[in-house]
Parts: C-alpha cells; sequence; structure tokens
C-alpha cells in the first residue's frame, strides 16, 4: 500500500478527532473509577497504541470504494456468523 501526504493528512486529522472526542470521556472513565484522570488517560493511551498494531492489512482501505466493499465483506461475515 503507497502512503501518501493525502493519506498522513487524513490520518492526522482522524487522530485529532478521535482524541478530542475520546479523552474527555477516558478521564471521566478515570475519576468515576476512583482511579484519578491520570489512570483514563494512561487507558486511553495504552488502548489506542494496542488499536495501532492490532489492524489487519486486509482492513486497510485506500479508496472509498475499498471501505465500500469491506463494510459489505464484514456484513456478509456476520451475517453467516449469525446463522
Amino acid at each position: 500500500m503507497k502512503y501518501s501526504l493525502d493519506t498522513f493528512r487524513g490520518d492526522l486529522f482522524g487522530g485529532i478527532t478521535s482524541t478530542v472526542v475520546a479523552l474527555p470521556v477516558a478521564l471521566g472513565f478515570g475519576i468515576a473509577s476512583g482511579m484519578g484522570a491520570a489512570a483514563g488517560a494512561a487507558a486511553r493511551t495504552l488502548n489506542s497504541l494496542h488499536s495501532l498494531r492490532s489492524i489487519p492489512e486486509d482492513r486497510i482501505v485506500e479508496t472509498r470504494e475499498d471501505a465500500r466493499r469491506l463494510a459489505e465483506r464484514i456484513l456478509r461475515e456476520e451475517d453467516a456468523g449469525a446463522g
């Protein structure tokens, strides 16, 4: 897979967006659990790092058409598993 500047920009925007959304939630969970905000932030960071290395190669897409095909394949696999 070729990684381009446009792909990097999209990844950067996605990373910033997910951090803006998920970090306050993680801090809240840390506080609510009684372990403190730092524990929530650490758990979110560790989870993000784990996610980076656990994405299967066949689930990385380059185009919207690839994303559509992947979504259809995942839905077929879920339907087959439910039946």
